[in-house]
């Protein structure tokens, strides 16, 4: 009978212990599955910030370039404008002079066209305002016109 009590004292610690050890065992199986997605996790997370870092690195060398590119910009423009001033002064083409030598070829026999008729025109009031009355080719060729009619005569009739 002793033997019957220890076996069912011992079968009754079994009973009552290994629920707890199940429970153990299962705690132990969810913890280190919890440790391993907490690891790859933080793999993750660590990795994520190597990738900023590498973002924010590639971010500045990209400005860094940026600005470099700007400066050669600024440098240049100031290069071109020095040597447009020394152009500017040892070239004395200044109004027409300069307006004439620009453009494509149409537009500079367009200006030439402009400035002999200007000419002509010129030369015409000139010999107006003296009393000619200008340039006739011959006089008896071209019949006088009369003057216009009065205005007072549009109204009567």
């Amino acid at each position: 009978m002793k033997n019957v009590i220890s076996i069912i004292g011992i079968a009754a610690l079994l009973f009552v212990a290994a629920p707890d050890a199940m429970a153990q065992k299962k705690a132990d199986k969810a913890n280190a599955k919890g440790a391993a997605k907490a690891e790859q996790m933080r793999d993750r997370a660590e990795q994520r910030a190597r990738d900023d870092v590498m973002d924010e690195d590639a971010a500045e060398e990209a400005r860094e370039r940026a600005e470099e590119a700007r400066e050669e910009a600024e440098e240049r423009a100031a290069e071109e404008r020095e040597r447009a001033g020394e152009d500017a002064a040892g070239n004395d083409m200044r109004g027409q002079d300069n307006a004439a030598a620009r453009g494509n070829e149409k537009s500079q026999e367009m200006r030439a066209r402009r400035d002999e008729r200007k000419q002509i025109m010129e030369e015409y009031r000139e010999g107006q305002a003296e009393g000619d009355e200008g340039i006739v080719a011959d006089d008896d060729a071209a019949p006088q016109k009369k003057g216009k009619k009065p205005w007072w005569k549009f109204w009567g009739d």
